[in-house]
């Protein structure tokens, strides 16, 4: 293959749509990213999958009405994708402003406040189930950790559409493949961590794998100056 094959399949296209194009792989964007989305959908799986149902904690409803119990999760989704709304664009137009173009990068920025808000979530909810604290309190966790993981998907969802333009189905596309497989295969860990450090603490090790993530979009901002 030629060399200037070589250059058209590792190299970014020109996007053509006042978003700045980029010289880093593809597929290196596509593993990072997609592992980052694929490890904090895993955690919330696993957290589902505890010896504590996260739709009744504490046992306290009947089969009837346990569904409602998800309005938490569900509420703090709504919150997480409103706010990316209203947070993403205007990012944008500020970096314009300043003179400065618009990367793709700058798609995940939003990505930092939703990484600081899942591992509150986790810990929120699960150390309030264990402890048997009333009922809504747990709930509310879930609606902040909800909120964290919506602006996370979201945020890299439209990093990688603003990154790949026309390639942006296949890019999506192997975003999903990684974040399902985790998601399918991740959740097998959650019974034998439970027994092993309990609700609480089986938890903190979640959250503390969560917070670690929360440099990587200032990672991929230092990379692509």
């Amino acid at each position: 293959m030629s060399n200037a094959s070589e250059d058209t399949i590792e190299t970014w296209p020109q996007t053509g749509l006042g978003i700045e194009s980029q010289d880093n792989k593809p597929l290196k964007t596509v593993k990072a990213s997609g592992g980052v989305d694929a490890l904090e959908n895993g955690e919330i799986y696993v957290s589902w999958d505890g010896p504590e149902d996260p739709a009744n904690p504490g046992n306290c409803f009947g089969l009837g009405v346990t569904g409602l119990t998800y309005l938490g999760l569900g509420v703090g989704c709504s919150i997480g994708m409103i706010g990316f709304g209203l947070a993403s664009d205007r990012i944008m137009k500020s970096m314009t402003a300043k003179g400065k173009p618009n990367k793709p990068e700058y798609r995940l920025i939003t990505m930092i406040p939703g990484a600081v808000l899942l591992p509150i979530g986790l810990l929120w909810y699960e150390w309030t189930a264990e402890k048997g604290v009333f009922w809504l309190v747990p709930i509310i966790g879930t609606g902040i950790a909800g909120c964290g993981i919506i602006t996370i998907w979201i945020s890299i969802q439209v990093y990688l559409v603003d990154a790949f333009t026309m390639y942006a189905v296949s890019a999506v596309a192997a975003n999903t493949i990684i974040r399902s497989v985790f998601g399918a295969f991740l959740p097998l860990a959650g019974q034998p961590l439970y027994n092993a450090l309990g609700l609480g603490w089986g938890n903190t090790l979640l959250a503390f794998i969560a917070l670690a993530m929360i440099p990587i979009p200032w990672v991929f901002l230092r990379q692509r100056n």
